[in-house]
């Protein structure tokens, strides 16, 4: 699978409150093994640099902006903009990623395995090696 964004379901009106909601496999397309969210990153700093080996992920910006570089092992570039939380990125492993956070971003990232130290290459240049 390649990287894609995609929108989820919400139900609601802005005053009255919006829920909004994923479903597996149709907005998560595997098992989650593991939920993080990260928040009070200062403004335009950027977290990530790093690749996964074999763990597929989904990022939602549930507040704020998050733009989302991903570099492939031809080290091709595109870059996505999450800025609703209606937004879903899907991200399938060996993805290099770097994410940079507006101020108030308030990032969830919805993993298919547990952390293992093993499965991260934190080198772009390790990476783009292999």
């Amino acid at each position: 699978m390649l990287p894609r964004i995609f929108e989820v379901k919400q139900f609601g009106e802005l005053g009255k409150g919006i829920l909004t909601s994923s479903s597996i496999p149709e907005d998560i397309p595997f098992e989650v093994k593991r939920i993080v969210w990260i928040y009070g990153v200062e403004d335009n700093n950027e977290r990530g640099n790093h690749a996964n080996k074999k763990t597929d992920q989904v990022f939602y910006a549930v507040n704020g902006t998050v733009t989302v570089e991903l570099i492939d092992e031809n080290n091709n570039s595109s870059v996505y903009e999450l800025n609703h939380p209606k937004q879903g990125l899907f991200v399938p492993p060996n993805y290099f990623r770097r994410l940079v956070f507006s101020k108030d971003a308030i990032l969830v990232a919805i993993s298919s395995l547990e952390y293992i130290e093993e499965d991260y290459v934190r080198d772009l240049n390790d990476f783009l090696v292999k």
